[in-house]
């Protein structure tokens, strides 16, 4: 990855961490959660779910 584009994705982070909360954080967390158990119980992903 080039300098600049991962330089721009740095400042793309330190800004959206402010938006950051638990709210956001929690759902996103569970949905993880869900897709790793599915993954290593070999079981088919559904996407768009």
């Amino acid at each position: 990855m080039t300098e600049a584009r991962m330089s721009l994705l740095e400042d793309a982070a330190i800004v959206s961490i402010s938006c950051m909360n638990r709210h956001l954080v929690v759902p996103m967390a569970l949905h993880c959660q869900r897709f790793v158990a599915d993954a290593l119980k070999m079981e088919d992903m559904e996407y768009g779910v």
